[in-house]
């Protein structure tokens, strides 16, 4: 969304962009891999193993609520990925 933002052109087709030079854009990275997630904001960074059923590195305050954000997150846009 941020180069076709910078272009004037329209970024709506693309649902899981976020123009980064938006102010108000929520500031989040998701990061997944074959055996789980990370989840990082601004306040720190939790990344959670599937196999074990268990978060393997936390440095965020609010890991149980950041937590259920990253597996909504990837359920999300999966489901979306599978209507397609």
């Amino acid at each position: 969304a941020t180069l076709l933002n910078e272009l004037k052109m329209d970024a709506s087709a693309y649902k899981w962009s976020n123009n980064i030079f938006n102010p108000e854009a929520p500031e989040f990275a998701l990061a997944t891999m074959k055996n789980g997630f990370v989840w990082m904001d601004t306040l720190g960074a939790v990344s959670y193993e599937y196999q074990g059923e268990k978060i393997i590195y936390n440095t965020h305050p609010k890991s149980d609520s950041v937590l259920q954000l990253g597996k909504a997150h990837l359920q999300l846009t999966f489901q979306d990925y599978l209507n397609k």
